[in-house]
């Protein structure tokens, strides 16, 4: 998408260009126009591709363009992260300016106002044309240095200090500055800024208690988006690399090619999924639809994301896999005493796991 040029609009042969995206009559994509950055990009190409001016004309069915279409006719996707991008630039900004003011209200004590409202001369400035005014009469004449000395010690009358009070000129007042920040909404704002911004991507911004609310829909929105992306992507790279896999690849060279629509057909995808919030309830709930003949082994280890063949195999493989022993039907006497001597020993007459090799 980066070098599918979105200002390229022209026509071409009787066809529109529009965004990058040569269509027929029908709006179907026919080429697309990719920016050729550097000289000779592509010249050991083939053929079919097609330079003009800054442009490669490449032939649709050569490129892969996946997004998703929400209007009738749409070209060119939408960036995922357009819907919140401006969110956190208004985030930015806002911390950006809100850390100036914390900043200036933590430095700027007040200021000091003249009796009829009038902006008061600097101090420096006062005091060093004093200085001057003084030596003019005095018949002297101070020297650029002097001057500039006398300047930097007149700068002292203006800084600050830790627990110090300065001498206010005759005549003014001083008022104290008077800030909102750092202010109490900061983080309500900062947090508003987040939800808006996750709301844009597909995720939800929540705490543990609403997580069940929130998490469910945004697992299944991002399952959609897996779904989306296993058939515009995943599956039509496989339909094209198979037949050259069956050809090249050592593991796949004894397959007969006259299957090769079978392959294709019982290929099957296993995106992430994603743990629950409380495990251990979702695990007594999988193995009560277990009991109950609601699921299988398989469709629960699938949705968890891994590969029911690969785990069997493994479990076939570890010599030291847990599996359960008979229970011992021990030496019971058969009288009515030792019945209930046994019906005690509950825990005793339990299946018990032990590490042991499997056949």
């Amino acid at each position: 998408p980066e070098i599918l040029d979105a200002e390229c609009t022209r026509d071409w042969q009787g066809r529109r260009v529009r965004m990058g995206v040569e269509i027929d009559d029908d709006a179907r994509p026919i080429a697309y126009w990719l920016l050729a950055h550097r000289a000779g990009d592509y010249e050991s190409s083939p053929s079919s591709l097609m330079t003009v001016g800054r442009h490669v004309r490449v032939p649709a069915d050569r490129i892969i363009h996946g997004f998703v279409a929400e209007e009738p006719e749409q070209l060119r996707g939408v960036p995922w992260m357009a819907a919140g991008m401006r969110r956190l630039w208004e985030l930015k900004d806002y911390e950006r300016s809100a850390s100036t003011a914390s900043r200036t209200a933590a430095k700027r004590l007040g200021f000091f106002v003249s009796p009829d409202g009038t902006a008061p001369p600097g101090l420096v400035d006062k005091i060093v044309d004093k200085v001057l005014e003084e030596a003019r009469k005095a018949g002297k004449k101070l020297s650029p240095e002097e001057v500039r000395a006398l300047a930097a010690a007149a700068e002292k009358f203006s800084t600050s200090a830790e627990g110090q009070f300065d001498v206010i000129p005759q005549g003014y007042d001083f008022r104290q500055y008077q800030s909102q920040y750092p202010h109490v909404n900061y983080g309500e704002y900062v947090k508003e800024c987040k939800r808006g911004f996750a709301s844009g991507v597909g995720m939800s911004l929540v705490n543990y208690s609403s997580a069940r609310v929130g998490i469910v829909d945004e697992r299944e929105h991002f399952k959609g988006l897996q779904e989306l992306f296993i058939e515009a992507w995943t599956a039509r790279v496989f339909q094209a690399w198979l037949p050259y896999a069956m050809v090249s690849e050592p593991l796949l060279s004894q397959a007969s090619p006259g299957r090769m629509e079978e392959f294709l057909e019982s290929a099957s995808w296993m995106p992430r999924r994603w743990e629950g919030i409380d495990p251990v309830k979702e695990e007594n709930a999988n193995d009560l639809k277990l009991r109950n003949r609601l699921t299988s082994r398989r469709r629960i280890i699938q949705a968890r994301g891994d590969d029911p063949d690969e785990i069997d195999a493994e479990i076939a493989a570890d010599p030291y896999h847990p599996t359960e022993q008979p229970a011992s039907t021990g030496g019971s006497s058969g009288t009515q005493d030792d019945s209930a001597d046994d019906s005690q020993d509950e825990e005793t007459t339990r299946p018990a796991r032990l590490l042991r090799p499997v056949n």
